[in-house]
């Protein structure tokens, strides 16, 4: 696996993790699906976003969604980039579309996860005071 592959599925489970924290402070009993738009809404993770941010919030979870699946820690690399062409995921890209795809995937996961970091850390001091 090459670290293009591992940062294509690494980031994905970055905001899966975040979005299963957000989900448990209201309902602990787990959810083993690895379906990232029903983990948004399980979290009502757009609730406390404030409304000059969703658009762009919403594009980074969708770039996420359409680029990350929990079975690409199964294949090599070349499977993934595979994928991807499939996918319609490297049209127009020259060179490399792992790492363009890769790129992406990384610049939307810390939208998604420094913005419910945020969120997480002023809920929970202000739930301590």
């Amino acid at each position: 696996m090459t670290c293009r592959s591992t940062a294509q599925r690494t980031t994905g489970l970055a905001v899966e993790c975040m979005l299963r924290a957000y989900r448990m402070r209201d309902d602990p009993v787990f959810a083993s699906r690895h379906d990232l738009d029903r983990l948004v809404d399980e979290a009502a993770f757009y609730d406390f976003v404030p409304e000059r941010m969703i658009d762009e919030l919403t594009a980074a979870v969708q770039e996420v969604v359409v680029r990350w699946r929990n079975d690409h820690r199964y294949r090599p690399a070349r499977m993934v980039q595979r994928w991807l062409r499939d996918q319609g995921l490297d049209r127009r890209v020259r060179g490399d579309q792992l790492k363009y795809s890769s790129g992406q995937i990384v610049d939307a996961a810390l939208t998604v996860v420094q913005t419910g970091e945020r969120r997480w850390n002023s809920r929970s001091s202000s739930a301590s005071s």
